[in-house]
């Protein structure tokens, strides 16, 4: 009885702490095992973050190379794109040559549509208030395509509709629908020196708010850039960029015939307004009148009031009073690139010789 009853309770013993042992020897390896659970999930998401990052760097490279193909979106020539040069020429900074260097956003290349073509003109800040561009009225399109982009279930069109790129593609490839014409800017002829024996209709497509920028030599001279679009066909004058024109815009043409003087036969000058003297043939000599003018351009003026048609004007007033003030009769061909606007004729026009 004393031996099993002691070698029972050494057994008891024996198994008990052998059972504390496994405990801790359980517990130990439950710890050890969320440890390295924890490090392998910290190493997952490392390697599985780098993942992205290499993914994103495979996508950059291979859109990269996707870009190097660039494809024409319309019929036309290919041009390398210049910067406007000054009096003196233009520098070699920015030009495109084999091995150059360009920067991001920089213009390489234009592919004008030959089929349809504009005249790129100046006018000149006293006239540019007469000259009306297109009315273009804002249709909304963009504005309803991207709000139908963001209501779409697809994240991958949201991300799109958010990114300022993909916006910039949508908004090119839209173009004709983000914007309609209400009206149509003033008429205008269009010569090109390459084919002088045809006169070209057209309109004002837009006027610049801003003027240009002035060279050296007319500092002080402000002058806006407009285009008139060539409304007829060109698939037979085969034009090409950079050739020159002369422009002359209609402007407010008036129902009726109107009566008009040469501007070297008008006495007075800007500080007169509409008010200007005038030297005309009458059985006693010459008589000093007083005149209304309304539009003018370089060559004659408008005659509101004070003259009568078939009556005779001195058109050198100086050989009356050799200190009347008058101005000098300008050849519109012979302006040096000038646009000019005014009135002449029938209607106002404005003349410039510019590149097409």
């Amino acid at each position: 009885n004393i031996l099993e009853n002691f070698l029972r309770q050494r057994e008891t013993t024996d198994l008990g702490s052998k059972l504390e042992v496994a405990k801790l020897g359980l517990d130990k390896s439950q710890r050890q095992s969320h440890a390295k659970e924890v490090q392998a999930e910290a190493t997952r998401k490392t390697k599985y973050s780098v993942y992205h990052q290499e993914l994103e760097k495979l996508k950059d490279i291979e859109e990269q190379i996707r870009e190097t193909k660039v494809y024409s979106p319309q019929q036309g020539m290919v041009v390398y794109n210049k910067e406007n040069s000054g009096r003196f020429g233009s520098s070699s900074e920015g030009m495109i040559a084999q091995g150059a260097q360009v920067k991001e956003g920089q213009k390489l290349m234009r592919i004008p549509d030959l089929r349809r073509m504009q005249v790129n003109t100046k006018v000149h800040e006293a006239m540019v208030a007469r000259i009306r561009g297109d009315d273009r009225v804002n249709t909304g399109y963009m504005d309803f395509l991207r709000v139908g982009l963001l209501a779409s279930p697809d994240a991958w069109m949201r991300l799109v509709t958010t990114s300022e790129q993909s916006l910039g593609l949508l908004r090119e490839h839209n173009r004709d629908k983000e914007y309609r014409e209400a009206g149509q800017g003033q008429k205008a002829r269009i010569r090109v020196d390459a084919v002088p024996d045809r006169v070209l209709e057209g309109h004002v497509r837009l006027v610049a708010a801003v003027a240009s920028q002035n060279d050296f030599f007319s500092a002080d001279v402000k002058v806006y850039q407009t285009l008139v679009i060539i409304d007829d066909n060109l698939d037979e004058l085969k034009l090409k960029p950079d050739m020159s024109a002369e422009v002359t815009i209609q402007i407010d043409p008036p129902k009726e015939p109107t009566l008009c003087v040469p501007v070297q036969a008008i006495v007075g000058g800007a500080e007169g307004g509409n008010k200007r003297r005038i030297y005309v043939m009458t059985a006693d000599g010459p008589q000093e009148r007083a005149i209304e003018i309304g539009l003018f351009n370089d060559t004659k003026a408008q005659v509101l009031s004070g003259l009568v048609e078939d009556e005779q004007v001195i058109l050198n007033p100086k050989l009356v009073n050799d200190k009347a003030k008058t101005r000098e009769e300008v050849d519109p061909t012979k302006a040096g690139g000038r646009a000019a606007a005014g009135g002449q004729g029938k209607g106002g026009k404005g003349e410039g010789k510019k590149k097409s």
